[in-house]
């Protein structure tokens, strides 16, 4: 668009190509007027040519978006009213993008062998009640040269109800999956029993409020694998730690990315210590732009009060004009003052 001044023509195979129109949207009107202002014609291999410069063109152009946009619109609603009714009919929307389970095309999708041992591992472990971490520890040694488990891979497996033959409609209720219909090699009600211990779990867990500065949590990196280091609290200490090493015991390594944030009784050196002068140069240049912005503020403000201070003069003065009490002449010398002074 900057060198449209340079620029005659824009071949396009129909209008469509160069944007869409969007109701409520000003980029239409945008574009239009950067071709009109810069002589640019459109040529269209299905439509012939268009010359924004003339007032018909741009009729029958706005006419002809706004009849394209109510179509789009119409086939849009129509695909989520079929996605709707596939889904409520007990298939899947889209590719199957779930552990364990592959599209093969034409709605058929199957179960990967090599995964079911894994997912009955994940679905016998939290039904006796081990910890996660305990769980996604042992799937890391198992099976961890395949793909790497977190906490969040085990939640998914968890709370996917394909596995036993059902999935949610559009409406959240469970419904029988077609699709899978005898492949199904995790029982219905072991399914409910992990959503009640999950849930119960996550009942019983209440974040406690931060109470510590930690400004370089998420900015430091662990020397052995490359994970982000996590905070840890260990008997009123804060430590930075690598979180593989309780995640697979191949990361044995990463024991060694545990940095203590502050110093203790005995004055040990810790990364506050390290980075404190940095630190502390950054909070005064933050506190010395916060103030920057305080006076700004109030100078806005004051210009808000004195920007009503006159309107309300002008008004007064019109209201005198009106009334014959005051000349012409006053009210234009007032307002050009006013003028003045806003600019």
């Amino acid at each position: 668009m900057l060198k449209l001044s340079e620029v005659d023509f824009v071949l396009v195979n129909e209008l469509t190509r160069l944007y869409r129109p969007i109701n409520g949207s000003f980029l239409e009107g945008h574009i239009n007027q950067l071709l009109k202002e810069n002589n640019v014609k459109v040529l269209q291999v299905q439509g012939g040519t268009i010359d924004l410069s003339k007032f018909d063109q741009q009729l029958i152009t706005l006419i002809k978006n706004q009849i394209l946009y109510e179509d789009l619109h119409k086939k849009r609603q129509n695909s989520i009213n079929a996605f709707r009714i596939k889904k409520d009919s007990g298939r899947l929307c889209s590719d199957a993008k779930m552990y364990g389970i592959r599209y093969l095309g034409n709605g058929k999708i199957e179960v990967i062998p090599e995964w079911v041992e894994i997912i009955r591992f994940v679905y016998d472990n939290i039904c006796a009640y081990r910890p996660y971490r305990a769980i996604i520890r042992d799937c890391n040694e198992r099976w961890g040269k395949e793909i790497f488990f977190y906490e969040s891979s085990i939640y998914a497996i968890a709370k996917q109800p394909i596995y036993c033959g059902y999935q949610y409609n559009s409406r959240g209720e469970l419904i029988k999956n077609v699709q899978i219909s005898g492949q199904e090699f995790i029982s219905f009600e072991q399914w409910q029993e992990v959503q009640k211990i999950i849930s119960h779990k996550r009942a019983k867990y209440h974040v406690k409020a931060k109470k510590h500065w930690l400004p370089l949590s998420g900015r430091l990196y662990c020397g052995e694998c490359g994970g982000k280091l996590i905070c840890l609290l260990e008997h009123g200490k804060i430590y930075y730690t690598c979180n593989k090493q309780t995640l697979d015991r191949n990361h044995a390594d990463c024991r060694n990315s545990r940095i203590r944030f502050e110093s203790g009784s005995r004055g040990e050196p810790a990364l506050y210590d390290a980075i404190f002068p940095l630190l502390s140069i950054a909070l005064i240049e933050r506190f010395r732009k916060a103030s920057e912005v305080l006076k700004e503020k109030k100078r806005l403000a004051e210009y808000d009060v004195e920007l009503k201070n006159l309107a309300t003069k002008e008004e007064q003065l019109h209201e005198m004009f009106l009334d014959g009490l005051a000349a012409a002449e006053q009210l234009r010398s007032l307002l050009a003052r006013n003028r003045e002074r806003r600019n």
